[in-house]
């Protein structure tokens, strides 16, 4: 069976590691993460499927490409075009939804500098998923976003 053909044979028993969690604070520190991982297991000669949100593929695929210049071991998708469904399987809305979840824990535990009432992090979950994606599709490191923050005069 050719790799990522689409074609399903479930009668071919591999051993595989179906899944592999990269815990990260940010999303440079995922996709370094996530290319060193690669890196690995292609010197090793596995084949590699990375699923992601849909506008996080091609940072995930310039990341992987900036340590392995090309690859026919690795493919970067998202779980709807895998699954040749039109349907995405998180959704805009379902993505602010995790983004208010986990303010929403930061913020019982007493780590959110801002956002600190829970009325405030309902509305500013939307804000902060648009902040982020914007982030990661224009490919601002942290240490880009915080030289810029130091830069700007304090009020």
């Amino acid at each position: 069976m050719p790799p990522f053909s689409g074609e399903r044979n479930h009668s071919v028993a591999r051993e595989i590691e179906v899944i592999k969690l990269i815990h990260a604070y940010t999303l440079s520190e995922c996709l370094d993460a996530l290319a060193n991982e690669i890196v690995a297991r292609e010197a090793l000669g596995q084949k590699n499927v990375i699923f992601c949100e849909d506008r996080l593929t091609l940072v995930a695929e310039r990341a992987l490409m900036r340590v392995l210049g090309g690859t026919f071991l690795t493919q970067v998708t998202t779980f709807s075009r895998f699954l040749k469904t039109k349907e995405k399987i998180l959704s805009r809305e379902g993505s602010v939804m995790a983004v208010g979840e986990i303010m929403l824990r930061l913020q019982e535990e007493k780590e959110l500098k801002c956002f600190v009432s829970s009325a405030s992090v309902v509305s500013g979950a939307k804000c902060i998923y648009e902040q982020l994606a914007q982030f990661g599709a224009s490919e601002l490191s942290p240490e880009d976003v915080k030289r810029s923050a130091e830069m700007l005069p304090e009020d």
